[in-house]
């Protein structure tokens, strides 16, 4: 009977374990196709589209870890404090992802004006994702976009290293 019950327990731990991997998929599919069209119209229309985010001044290893491990997870915890802000204004989900997104966009424009352009639709689903899945806890509030907001980086990472010329 307890072999019964610990197989049932270890079947829907792997059911939500695949469930989780495919929300986080999922999730940045929607994120990166919508982003990729707005940075590939950015670039034909002549703007450069993101600003170089491999440097001849560090290590690309350095490089690599600060965009796909460290800017991702701080990024992500500090979603807490700014969603917590913005739901003095609202509760609906769609609102406080919009003006997250918003916020996020306008953070990463100052750092590259372009960025709030390409960004904005990416931060917008990691936003509705940390909502929804905060409803199963604060941990997997800050697991799910953060792994979706590491896939990105590191794609668009390995992208911009293939594309990098040194100079």
């Amino acid at each position: 009977m307890f072999a019964k019950l610990d197989l049932r327990a270890k079947a829907e731990n792997l059911e939500l374990t695949n469930s989780r991997i495919r929300y986080v998929v999922s999730a940045y599919l929607v994120a990166v196709i919508p982003s990729m069209m707005s940075s590939a119209v950015l670039h034909l229309s002549g703007l450069p589209a993101q600003n170089k985010i491999i440097t001849a001044d560090v290590s690309v290893w350095v490089d690599f870890i600060g965009v796909t491990l460290f800017a991702p997870i701080v990024e992500t915890l500090l979603m807490f404090p700014i969603i917590g802000i913005l739901r003095i204004f609202t509760n609906k989900i769609g609102w406080l992802s919009f003006c997250s997104a918003i916020t996020w966009a306008l953070l990463h424009s100052a750092l590259h004006p372009i960025w709030g352009l390409t960004t904005f639709w990416t931060f917008f689903v990691l936003s509705f994702s940390f909502l929804l899945w905060e409803r199963r806890g604060k941990r997997w509030a800050f697991i799910i976009p953060a792994t979706i907001h590491i896939v990105n980086n590191a794609v668009i990472f390995v992208i911009a290293l293939l594309s990098h010329s040194p100079t």
